[in-house]
């Protein structure tokens, strides 16, 4: 798998690459900027996105919320102000920095989770949470009739 690091401290970037190793991923991309990260995730689009440096000005905010907006990938926000990213992106996966590594482990799969229930909801159109009685509706006339044979 290929992630998507957006962080300026190489000491963080090769904490999170190696964190990532450990649970699959064996690529990365590294940007310092969220421009340099738009250009890298058009070059080879990410597994996931670790967002290790929270800007403060409004360009850079809107450039993250324009990827985050997709939700079909996964994002992880590391931040020493968690509720910073939180005032601005709610449903944002973020992990209080300093970090340990189970930390940011468990909020890659939070973020993973997330996104593939997303993108199941966007696909079936169906509500997670109600699939299961949709599926028995569908599945109800079959069971009717296999019962009369």
């Amino acid at each position: 798998m290929h992630a998507l690091i957006l962080e300026h401290n190489s000491w963080i970037i090769l904490t999170i690459e190696d964190v990532l190793r450990e649970i699959g991923f064996s690529s990365f991309a590294v940007a310092s900027d969220p421009m340099t990260a738009n250009s890298a995730a058009m070059v080879e689009a990410p597994d996931l996105i670790v967002c290790g440096t929270w800007y403060r000005n409004l360009d850079a905010i809107e450039s993250i919320r324009t990827i985050y907006a997709d939700r079909t990938t996964p994002m992880v926000f590391l931040s020493t102000s968690p509720g910073e990213v939180l005032d601005v992106l709610p449903q944002a996966v973020v992990v209080a920095k300093p970090f340990l590594d189970q930390a940011l482990k468990e909020g890659v799969v939070r973020a993973m989770s997330e996104a593939c229930s997303q993108a199941l909801k966007r696909l079936t159109g169906l509500r997670i949470s109600g699939q299961g009685d949709r599926m028995n509706q569908a599945l109800e006339p079959r069971r009717a009739a296999g019962a009369g044979s």
